[in-house]
């Protein structure tokens, strides 16, 4: 397992960053910073207090880390991190099955999470945790992420939108949020009167990333979110979509701030 990597990426790292990232930068942003804004006090301050220098950047200064650092050889290993594969038909966490040697989005936020509540650990291990623990909550509320093993959670499902060749799992990271035509700092005052409602069921426990991973696998076939064929996407796709992808920022933010407030907000 590699060191710890200082936190400050050089500019040719993040230029050359995968560009394979749930709900793309701004997805991740939106999300990480929704967050911020339900964090209680206490889980606030220890967040500033592990970005040190860069606090005034906040959660969504952070949110892509995770992706930046894949382009480094030494850190591809964690893109294992970033998603779970379901057999079709069958989207009950197995994870002798679909998480082998704990290498997959599910394992991983357990583990960053434990990370970054332990006192013990060194402030830049636990900084380290929380760059994974933002980026990946916003990961496996991407339903293609918790998607089939079988065509790469939609990377190898071809589609045609807006005279481009794409595919489904790209459409989902980034295509159908660029929709939209906003900056994201505005889409984030447009979805924040929609959080009191994601609240509610969004506590943090160890076996939540279960549940969501799950919750994310049923959503791809109760949503229709494969067309019925590769190709041009049917009319009206976009349009019809779009609110279950505002719906998964929304409720990716609650969990990550109920998240960061257990495992933050502790004495000791």
């Amino acid at each position: 397992m590699p060191r710890l990597i200082p936190l400050l990426l050089t500019a040719t790292m993040l230029l050359a960053a995968n560009t394979a990232q749930a709900f793309g930068p701004d997805g991740h942003r939106i999300v990480a910073e929704l967050a911020q804004r339900q964090l209680a006090p206490q889980a606030l301050a220890e967040v500033r207090r592990l970005l040190g220098e860069h606090a005034d950047d906040g959660l969504a200064g952070i949110a892509n880390w995770a992706d930046e650092i894949r382009a480094n050889e030494d850190w591809r290993w964690t893109s294992r991190w970033h998603y779970v594969n379901f057999p079709r038909g069958d989207c009950r966490y197995d994870a002798a099955r679909d998480c082998a040697d704990g290498r997959c989005i599910v394992a991983a936020i357990t583990a960053q999470a434990a990370i970054l509540g332990d006192r013990s650990r060194s402030d830049q291990a636990r900084a380290q945790a929380l760059r994974f623990v933002v980026h990946f909550i916003g990961d496996i509320h991407q339903p293609l992420h918790a998607g089939h093993g079988d065509d790469r959670g939609g990377n190898t499902f071809q589609v045609f939108y807006i005279g481009r060749g794409s595919n489904l799992h790209a459409l989902w990271d980034g295509g159908i949020l660029r929709s939209a035509r906003l900056h994201w700092t505005a889409q984030v005052e447009r979805l924040q009167t929609s959080t009191k409602d994601a609240i509610a069921g969004a506590t943090w426990s160890a076996s939540a990333p279960v549940a969501w991973a799950e919750e994310s696998c049923r959503l791809i076939a109760d949503h229709g979110i494969y067309p019925a064929r590769p190709g041009k996407l049917p009319q009206g796709y976009i349009e019809r979509h779009y609110p279950l992808l505002e719906q998964r920022l929304v409720i990716a933010a609650a969990r990550l701030a109920s998240t960061l407030d257990n495992v933050l907000a502790r004495e000791g």
